[in-house]
């Protein structure tokens, strides 16, 4: 029962990260200046409902009611981390702000990838195979946002040529 209880609430919480971080990509996408950027934003957004969906059907096969009346401690952190980049970066160009949008995706992807694996692993101990299943199909969608991210970083990386900033 532990374990199960430990899964359900993982659910929980990523269920929130995920309508969080959905937000905070709507708030970012208008100020988005590269098309490639632009376009990833804007899929990820539409793919994290499916990803909700998903989480809403593993807590209904688990009998587990949807507890979505909490925020984001990890999408609270990602704005504090914006406000102390942008005051360390007050001449930040448009390509800055992209890189540093790109670099947050990655390490929440990251984040994101680490629960589903442990969800899984939960699911899988538990022996609740649809839950195992629908993680695993969600696990695989992360990780090929997440190798998309990375391309995408290393692209406006050299569009920036590598130069240094004075400071």
């Amino acid at each position: 029962m532990a374990l199960e209880q430990h899964l359900v609430v993982h659910l929980q919480h990523m269920f929130v990260n995920e309508r969080d971080y959905q937000m905070y990509l709507c708030d970012w996408a208008g100020r988005v200046k590269d098309q490639q950027l632009k376009a990833a934003v804007n899929t990820e957004i539409q793919g994290i409902n499916q990803e909700m969906d998903n989480l809403k059907r593993c807590l209904d096969e688990l009998g587990a009611p949807l507890n979505d009346d909490m925020t984001s401690p990890l999408v609270k952190a990602l704005r504090l981390d914006d406000d102390a980049t942008m005051d360390a970066m007050p001449d930040a160009t448009p390509l800055d702000m992209d890189t540093h949008l790109a670099m947050t995706d990655i390490s929440f992807g990251s984040a994101e990838i680490g629960t589903y694996q442990s969800m899984l692993t939960l699911a899988k101990m538990g022996k609740h195979a649809g839950v195992a299943h629908i993680l695993e199909e969600t696990l695989q969608h992360e990780e090929e946002d997440l190798q998309k991210m990375q391309s995408l970083l290393c692209s406006l990386s050299s569009l920036g040529g590598g130069e240094q900033r004075a400071a």
